[in-house]
C-alpha cells in the first residue's frame, strides 16, 4: 500500500487559496522571526515564501493569487512594527505592507505564467534546459518585481533612506531569487505531480539541499555572531566616549551654577546689565547652554512690591503662570512662594520665559522642593520650556541660593533662608547637537532618554538618523550607558548612524549568506538535473522492455502460424509438380497444353507463397535480433546498397500509390559498418511509414548527405507529421507520422540504428510532413 499524498486536485479553488494563505503568512512570519532572532533587521535573505507562491501558481493557475496577497499582508502587518527600533511613519504601518503584497502577487503571476508557458504546469525538472528557465524565469527575472515594489514603497514612505535603497533591494531581490531556486522545485515534488516521474528523487534531492542550507545558516549565524560582538566592541567604546564627553560638558555647566550662586548669595543685582555682563562669557564658551536665568523666591506678601520694583526697570514686567491652553494668567494667590524668573539671558531669545513662575508648574516645583531641601543642583523631569516655539524637549538644572550661606543647616531653616535659584536653561536637541558636534560622533546615532525609576521612559533627544534597517549589515546593536544627573537617571543609546559603516569590513555574514544559499541553488539544480537523468533513463528502459517484450511476444506469435503456412506452401508446390509429371489419365486432367495452362499458374503461386513466406521468416528473425541489441553480420558495407535494396521491395507500393520519389546524394558509394539485412529493413520501414503516411499522390524525399566524421540519411514526406512537432527522442520511446499509427515501426528503428552506433532525430521536414535522420559514423572513424 503506498503512501497517503495531499491531493491537492481534490480541492476547489477557494479553500487552497485559504490554504495557501495561511501557509505563506506561516512561512513569512518563521523566516522574519529567525531573522528577528539572528539580529538582521529587515534584511532578507532567503524568502522561502516566494517558492511556495511560484510553486502553487504554477500548478494551479492565477486564481491563488489572493491567498498570496492575503498572507504577504498578514505577514508584514504583523511583523514590519517588529523588525524595526525606529518610529515608522504613520503611512508605511498600512500602505506599505499592501505594497509589497502587490509585488509579491505580481511576482508570483509572473514567474508562474512565464515558467508554465515554457514547461507546462508539471515541469519534469530532468533536463537541463528546463531547471535553467525555472530558475531563472521563476526566480531573477520574475523576482524583480517583488523587490522594486518592496523597497520603493519602504523609500517613498521614509522606512528605508535613499543611501540604503540600492543594497535593500539586492538583498531583497536575492532573497526572493534563492526562494524560488531552492524551495520552489522542492515543494512541486510534494504536490501530486506525476507520481511516477519524481519517485525515488524527491528524498535524494530535498535531503542534501536542506543539509546544505542548513549548513550555509549555520555558518552565517556564526559569522553575524562574529560581526555583531565586533560591533558591540566598537559602540561600547564610543557609548562610553560619548556619555563621558556629554558629562563633562554638563559638569562645566554645573561650575557656572556654583559661580551664579556665589554671587547671589552675597550680592543683590540692580539692574538687568549686571546679570548680562556676567554671563556673557558663559554663555559663550558653553556648548549646549541655551539660558541662564535668576530666579527670585517671593512669599505672597513680597509679589505686588517686587513687581513694582522691576517695573521701574523693565516696563510691563509681572509675574505670572500658564493657563490650561498655555496662556499667561496672574498667579493664583495663596501659595506659600513663588520662583519667579527674575533675569534670564539671552533676553532675546528668552523673553517670554521672563516673570514666569516656575513653581506654578507641578513638574517644575518638584524639582525645587528636591532642590532647596537638598541644598543641591537639580534637574527636572523633561519640560517645555514656555519661550520654546519649536518641538524640543527642554530640563531646567537648579542650584539653591540662601542668605548667609544656608550649608548644613536643617532643610526648615532652608526654607526660611532661601533666596532664589541659579538656574540652567536646556534644550535637549542643541545640548546632543553642540556636545557632540563634528569629529567620530558623526558616524554615530545618538539618543538621550529619561530612565528615571518610577516615572516610564521618556526621549529627551536623539541626533542622527540610525542605521537600523540596512541590507548589507546584521540589524545594528544598541549600546547604552546609563548616568545619574542631578537627581534624574539619564541612558544614552549609541549605535551606527546610517551608512556610517559602509566602509567598514562588517559585512562579511550577508556575503557568506547570500553565498551559501546561491551554492544551496546551484547543488539543488545538479541534483534535480542528476535525478531527473536517471528517472527518465529509468523509465526509458522500462518502457523500452515492456515493447521489446510486446514486440518478441508478436513475433514469436507471428513465428509458429509462418511455419506452417511455409511448411503447407512447400507441400502445395511439391504436390502441384508431383502430379504435373504423372499421367494424365491417372490424374483426371487433361492432357496437352491444357494441362500446362493449369498447372503452372497453382505452381507459380505456391512457390510465390512459399518465397513471401521465408521473407517474412527472415524479416521476423531480423527484428528479434534488432531487439535484443544484435548486429550480427556487422562489417564494411555501402549504405546504399540496402537503401537500393529497399527501395526495390517498395516499389510495388510506390507505383500502386503513384508517390513522387525524389532521391538525393545517392549517385557515390559511402561506407558504414553494418548489418546489411537490419539496415535494409530500416529503411524499408521508414519509406513505407512515408508512403502510408502521405496517401495516394504524395511526395517522398531520400537522401543522403555525407560529413567529415558522419553520414545522414533523411526520408521525410508532405503527409500530416508527427502530432508532437519537433520531438525529442531522449523523452519519447515511440512517435508515429500516421493518425492510427502506434510507432512500434519506429521504435524497431531508433533499435537497429542504436545497434550500429548511430544516432536518431525525427521532426517537421520541409516538405510540411514528417522527416526522420539517422546519423551513422563513416567505418573509418571508427
Amino acid at each position: 500500500m503506498g503512501r497517503p499524498r495531499l491531493r491537492l486536485p481534490a480541492l476547489g479553488n477557494r479553500a487552497t487559496t485559504v490554504l495557501l494563505a495561511l501557509a505563506y503568512a506561516l512561512v513569512g512570519s518563521l523566516t522574519l522571526w529567525l531573522v528577528r532572532e539572528a539580529g538582521y533587521g529587515l534584511a532578507v535573505p532567503v524568502w522561502p515564501a516566494s517558492g511556495l507562491a511560484l510553486a502553487l501558481l504554477l500548478r494551479r493557475g492565477r486564481a491563488l493569487a489572493p491567498g498570496v496577497l492575503v498572507g504577504s499582508l498578514l505577514v508584514n502587518l504583523v511583523n514590519l512594527p517588529l523588525l524595526s527600533d525606529a518610529p515608522a511613519p504613520r503611512l508605511a504601518t498600512v500602505a506599505v505592507p499592501l505594497v509589497i503584497a502587490l509585488g509579491a502577487t505580481l511576482q508570483a503571476v509572473l514567474g508562474a505564467a512565464w515558467v508554465r508557458r515554457r514547461l507546462g504546469s508539471r515541469p519534469a525538472l530532468d533536463r537541463a534546459q528546463d531547471i535553467l528557465r525555472l530558475v531563472l524565469l521563476g526566480g531573477p527575472c520574475a523576482c524583480l518585481a517583488g523587490s522594486v515594489f518592496g523597497v520603493g514603497a519602504q523609500l517613498l514612505a521614509g522606512v528605508v533612506t535613499l543611501a540604503q535603497a540600492p543594497v535593500a533591494w539586492l538583498t531583497w531581490w536575492v532573497g526572493d531569487s534563492v526562494g524560488v531556486i531552492v524551495f520552489a522545485p522542492l515543494v512541486l515534488m510534494l504536490l501530486p505531480d506525476r507520481g511516477a516521474l519524481w519517485r525515488g528523487r524527491r528524498w535524494r534531492v530535498a535531503l542534501p539541499s536542506l543539509l546544505v542550507t542548513a549548513l550555509s545558516v549555520a555558518v552565517f549565524l556564526f559569522s553575524a555572531a562574529q560581526e555583531r560582538r565586533q560591533l558591540q566592541l566598537y559602540l561600547a567604546q564610543q557609548a562610553t566616549q560619548a556619555s563621558s564627553a556629554l558629562q563633562r560638558n554638563l559638569v562645566r555647566h554645573q561650575e557656572v551654577l556654583e559661580g551664579l550662586r556665589s554671587l547671589m548669595a552675597v550680592h543683590t543685582l540692580t539692574v538687568a546689565g549686571d546679570f548680562e555682563r556676567y554671563t556673557r562669557s558663559s554663555l559663550q564658551r558653553l556648548d549646549g547652554l541655551d539660558a541662564l536665568s535668576w530666579n527670585v523666591f517671593l512669599r505672597p506678601e513680597q509679589l505686588e512690591p517686587f513687581e513694582q520694583q522691576r517695573r521701574r526697570e523693565t516696563p510691563g514686567y509681572r509675574i505670572f503662570e500658564r493657563g490650561p491652553n498655555g496662556t499667561p494668567q496672574p498667579v493664583e494667590p495663596g501659595r506659600s512662594g513663588y520662583v519667579a524668573v527674575d533675569y534670564i539671558e539671552p533676553l532675546a531669545r528668552n523673553a517670554r520665559a521672563l516673570g514666569f513662575d516656575i513653581a506654578s508648574d507641578p513638574v517644575r516645583a518638584h524639582a525645587i522642593d528636591r532642590a532647596r531641601d537638598s541644598g543641591r543642583i537639580q534637574a527636572t523631569a523633561p519640560i517645555r520650556l514656555v519661550q520654546e516655539s519649536g518641538s524640543q524637549q527642554g530640563i531646567l538644572l537648579l542650584l539653591p541660593v540662601y542668605r548667609n550661606g544656608g550649608q548644613g543647616q536643617d532643610p526648615e531653616q532652608r526654607r526660611r533662608d532661601l533666596k532664589g535659584f541659579a538656574v540652567g536653561v536646556y534644550r535637549f536637541g542643541n545640548l546632543l547637537n553642540d556636545t557632540f558636534a563634528g569629529g567620530d560622533y558623526d558616524q554615530l546615532s545618538l539618543r538621550l532618554l529619561d530612565v528615571t525609576p518610577g516615572e516610564g521612559a521618556v526621549e529627551l533627544a536623539r541626533r542622527g538618523h540610525p542605521d537600523l534597517l540596512s541590507a548589507a549589515l546584521p540589524r545594528t546593536p544598541v549600546v547604552s550607558q546609563r548616568f545619574e544627573q542631578a537627581g534624574r537617571l539619564w541612558k544614552l543609546e549609541v549605535r551606527p548612524a546610517a551608512g556610517s559603516l559602509q566602509g567598514r569590513n562588517l559585512s562579511t555574514a550577508p556575503a557568506l549568506l547570500v553565498g551559501g544559499l546561491l551554492v544551496c541553488g546551484l547543488l539543488e539544480a545538479l541534483l534535480l538535473l542528476a535525478t531527473g537523468v536517471e528517472s527518465r533513463v529509468r523509465i526509458e528502459l522500462e518502457r523500452k522492455l515492456r515493447t521489446s517484450l510486446a514486440a518478441a511476444a508478436v513475433a514469436h506469435e507471428i513465428k509458429q502460424p509462418l511455419t506452417a503456412l511455409l511448411y503447407q506452401a512447400d507441400w502445395l508446390e511439391a504436390e502441384l509438380r508431383r502430379i504435373e509429371g504423372a499421367p494424365a489419365a491417372v490424374q483426371g486432367l487433361p492432357s496437352g497444353p491444357d494441362q500446362a495452362g493449369v498447372l503452372l499458374p497453382l505452381i507459380k503461386a505456391a512457390e510465390g507463397v512459399s518465397c513471401q513466406a521465408r521473407q517474412v521468416s527472415i524479416t521476423v528473425e531480423k527484428i528479434r535480433d534488432v531487439l535484443r541489441n544484435v548486429a550480427s553480420q556487422l562489417a564494411p558495407i555501402d549504405l546504399t546498397d540496402p537503401i537500393f535494396g529497399a527501395l526495390l521491395l517498395a516499389k510495388a507500393d510506390l507505383n500502386r500509390y503513384r508517390i513522387r520519389l525524389e532521391t538525393v546524394g545517392l549517385e557515390e558509394p559511402v561506407t558504414v559498418l553494418g548489418d546489411r539485412e537490419q539496415l535494409q529493413l530500416v529503411v524499408h520501414n521508414l519509406i513505407r511509414n512515408a508512403i502510408e503516411a502521405t496517401g495516394a499522390g504524395g511526395g517522398v524525399r531520400l537522401a543522403l548527405h555525407r560529413g567529415d566524421q558522419a553520414v545522414e540519411l533523411e526520408v521525410a514526406d508532405d503527409g500530416p507529421g508527427f502530432p508532437q512537432g519537433p520531438v525529442d527522442l531522449d523523452g519519447l520511446l515511440m512517435a508515429s507520422s500516421k493518425s492510427e499509427g502506434l510507432g512500434i515501426g519506429l521504435y524497431v528503428v531508433r533499435c537497429a540504428v542504436e545497434n550500429h552506433h548511430g544516432s536518431l532525430e525525427i521532426g517537421r521536414s520541409d516538405l510540411g510532413g514528417a522527416s526522420v535522420r539517422l546519423r551513422f559514423p563513416l567505418a573509418s572513424k571508427l
